[in-house]
């Protein structure tokens, strides 16, 4: 299995350039086949093709909105004061943790449409940096991310959620102000730092939040709707930073991106350092406490962290037949 990941990931890095190429994408699409036949561009097709998806979607966000909203007047007063008061506890937790997840979600994909672009850009040893160089450096980033996301997950468990999500804004920026070095070494120290912070933010920022719901004991339907609203508000920051990278791209450089991703990644570690209070797992915090390199080792362990993570997660997967009848 880990020649068929490593081999995905090279052919990923190798092929990263033919999704530069926005027009000859488009143009590949059954869609723009369509745009034609109708007499219309296929950016005019697929913006009429987002707003009927969009437009049934917030129709039925609404209707859920009233359904909810209405739901307190068939309670009983005591339970309809409770309600009322999980609600707001719930509703502030939601907030404090969309605010922080949807600005790091912006510097994530404010920096990816142009990392190409800029390495592209670049001249090492008085020589253009080539497109195996390119892909190279992508790997890099994909492997560090593959290779120690077992890990970072268990010290993030050891030493705290808000530190990892910290963590990962510190490194994010520091993959980010690589962009503008020339020298071989930073590019590749970049790469490594953006697959830790690929993994921080793939752990850290959710096991926080579950952390907290289990804490306040909140309903079950508040995860899931919460959850929801943390994938549709990262479909919308995945379109406007889109549109943000591609303006500042075209007026400042390639680089511009980076910079403002520089920003979100700043305004998101700010918010949550200054509202998220520290959680850990629950067998955990004592040995980060009383001795950080031992939770350090045990979390680093050289293969033992992910054999036992992919174990884990191999039994749970056959012990449940709905992931089996997929």
């Amino acid at each position: 299995s880990s020649c068929c990941i490593a081999s995905a990931l090279v052919f990923l890095a190798q092929d990263h350039r033919k999704l530069m190429d926005r027009r000859r994408v488009l143009k590949a699409m059954p869609v723009a086949a369509l745009a034609r036949s109708a007499g219309r561009s296929p950016e005019q097709m697929l913006n009429l093709v987002f707003a009927a998806l969009v437009t049934p979607c917030i129709a039925a966000h609404l209707t859920a909105y009233r359904a909810r909203s209405s739901a307190c007047n068939t309670l009983a007063e005591g339970e309809c004061r409770a309600d009322s008061t999980a609600s707001k506890n719930g509703q502030s937790l939601r907030q404090r943790y969309l605010a922080v997840f949807w600005m790091f979600k912006m510097a994530d994909w404010l920096q990816g449409p142009y990392f190409y672009e800029v390495y592209a850009s670049k001249m090492i040893d008085g020589r253009v940096v080539s497109e195996d160089l390119i892909s190279r450096l992508f790997l890099t980033g994909f492997c560090t991310s593959a290779l120690l996301g077992a890990s970072v997950g268990g010290l993030v468990d050891t030493c705290g959620r808000k530190a990892g999500s910290l963590a990962f804004a510190l490194f994010y920026a520091l993959s980010a102000l690589s962009t503008h070095a020339r020298s071989l070494p930073l590019l590749v120290l970049g790469r490594v730092c953006g697959g830790i912070g690929t993994s921080l933010l793939s752990s850290a920022p959710e096991a926080w939040l579950v952390a907290e719901y289990e804490q306040q004991r909140l309903s079950s339907d508040w995860l899931k709707e919460t959850f929801a609203k943390v994938f549709l508000g990262d479909s919308i920051a995945a379109i406007i930073a889109g549109q943000m990278a591609g303006a500042l791209a075209a007026r400042w450089g390639p680089q511009a991106p980076f910079l403002a991703s520089q920003a979100f990644l700043a305004g998101g570690a700010a918010v949550a350092a200054s509202t998220w209070q520290e959680n850990f797992a629950a067998d955990a915090a004592a040995d980060c406490t009383s001795s950080p390199g031992k939770a350090l080792s045990k979390s680093h362990r050289p293969g033992q962290a992910l054999l036992a993570t992919v174990a884990d997660a191999w039994t749970k997967m056959c012990a449940d037949p709905r992931i089996l009848g997929i």
